[in-house]
């Protein structure tokens, strides 16, 4: 696919269309942050993180593409997670724009300072561990400016002489959207389709619900969109099937739901035992543990609804345990 270079880190990949690289302090070391010209509007689709190399590269980019100071008219986040929301204050206030975000992103509140402990006890989660993994945890949520306006799927979303349908993709987050210009065959997908093999949904604490089972519902929502321009929050962009893109993901998660549920089949395990097994690479990482234990969770959420697995106490540690398909019909019934 052609792309011209605008910037070091930006390039025009259609008339009107930009993609912008911004670093990350994460694991994932880059982010995707789309800008958009059309009549008199600049859209910039996500804002990249709060961090002061990702803001400075952000701004020589819009510079480069022509955006007068002041002049961003749209910012439209595609969901809250700090590496795709997480500047969207700062970026308002030196380059304007109105924000836009799903009202259920918008409602998402951070974990209360006292619901992470308890839950690492749950967890199985030795003491000593506990320790470094509070001491490294942060909020997951960065503050919104104060006025944002509700992106809803039925209205739609006009950018200059651009008009996009808004689609709404729960799972990765409870308010992720896809946005989709017909006539241009631009599908910005944000987190929701990616070419990676990891969880891409959570349960931290104080969550509830069935994320995953949102998420694969939500890739079966798109999977009859027709090609496009696909523009991920994380990666190379690509033309072709939304659909085939979207069922490659479900694939991937369900090999992981099997690969947890083959883990249980040898023993029951904590929430901790079971985390250590399967990323044993990231439980090391204080930083990272809080994630790796709230993707496992969510596996075995989901797995709990389709009646594969429940969670019972042995003494005083709760483990999982898978359920045989007679038992899991008893307990249906």
């Amino acid at each position: 696919m052609y792309e011209r270079p605008v910037a070091e880190n930006c390039w025009e990949l259609a008339p009107g269309l930009y993609r912008i690289l911004l670093p990350l302090p994460l694991e994932v070391p880059f982010v995707n942050a789309y800008l958009i010209r059309s009549g008199d509007a600049w859209a910039l689709i996500d804002a990249g993180y709060h961090w002061g190399p990702s803001l400075r590269a952000l701004g020589r980019a819009l510079k480069a593409a022509g955006v007068p100071s002041g002049g961003l008219t749209h910012l439209v986040l595609t969901h809250r997670h700090r590496d795709h929301a997480g500047g969207a204050e700062p970026v308002t206030s030196r380059w304007g724009g109105t924000v836009y975000l799903h009202p259920a992103d918008i409602a998402l509140e951070a974990p209360p300072p006292g619901a992470l402990r308890p839950w690492l006890e749950e967890a199985g989660v030795p003491e000593a561990t506990r320790a470094e993994i509070q001491a490294a945890w942060g909020p997951p949520l960065d503050p919104l400016p104060d006025r944002v306006e509700p992106l809803r799927p039925e209205a739609g979303l006009g950018i200059g002489e651009l008009q996009f349908r808004v689609i709404h993709v729960p799972g990765h987050s409870p308010g992720h959207v896809m946005l989709y210009e017909p006539e241009r065959g631009w599908l910005f997908a944000g987190d929701h389709i990616l070419d990676h093999t990891g969880p891409n949904t959570w349960l931290l604490p104080g969550m509830a619900g069935d994320p995953l089972g949102e998420y694969l519902r939500s890739l079966e929502a798109v999977a009859d969109l027709p090609e496009a321009l696909v523009l991920p929050g994380h990666g190379l962009p690509w033309r072709g099937s939304p659909g085939a893109g979207a069922r490659a993901m479900a694939a991937r998660q369900r090999q992981m739901l099997d690969f947890v549920a083959g883990l249980l089949a040898h023993r029951p395990m904590t929430l901790w035992e079971l985390t250590t097994q399967a990323a044993p690479e990231v439980v090391q990482d204080p930083r990272l543990a809080v994630w790796a234990l709230a993707a496992a969770r969510s596996q075995l959420r989901h797995l709990e609804a389709q009646g594969r697995v429940q969670l019972v106490w042995e003494g005083s540690r709760p483990v999982w345990r898978p359920l045989s398909p007679a038992r899991a019909g008893t307990e249906r019934g």
